[in-house]
């Protein structure tokens, strides 16, 4: 599916833009390598996070649809959700061989 979804690296990191602002975030950064250096891509943003209890139950699952239990639109900032496949946040894969997240919530 991923694949199919992102053919391009460009299309993989716009993808994960769009993540940042399914999460609410006012601001996104990103800091690009110089080419051939082998170091990461970082995408930061403000976003809303996940707490451990949503990374393990909704995060990992794959390929289901987010919407029965967040609706279409986002908490904060009523954003129109896109994702139908929950196979975006898996995009970053596409233009690397690994791929790390790092969450944090604050307290509400």
């Amino acid at each position: 599916m991923l694949s199919q979804e992102y053919l391009s690296s460009e299309r993989a990191l716009k993808e994960l833009v769009d993540n940042a602002c399914y999460a609410d975030a006012e601001r996104v950064f990103i800091t690009l390598p110089k080419p051939l250096s082998g170091e990461p891509i970082i995408i930061h943003d403000d976003g809303t996070g996940m707490t451990e209890e949503e990374l393990r139950r909704h995060y990992l699952s794959i390929a289901t649809d987010r919407r029965p239990r967040r609706g279409e639109r986002t908490i904060g900032k009523n954003r129109l959700a896109k994702g139908r496949k929950e196979i975006g946040k898996f995009a970053g894969l596409m233009a690397a061989a690994t791929m790390t997240l790092e969450t944090k919530t604050c307290s509400h």
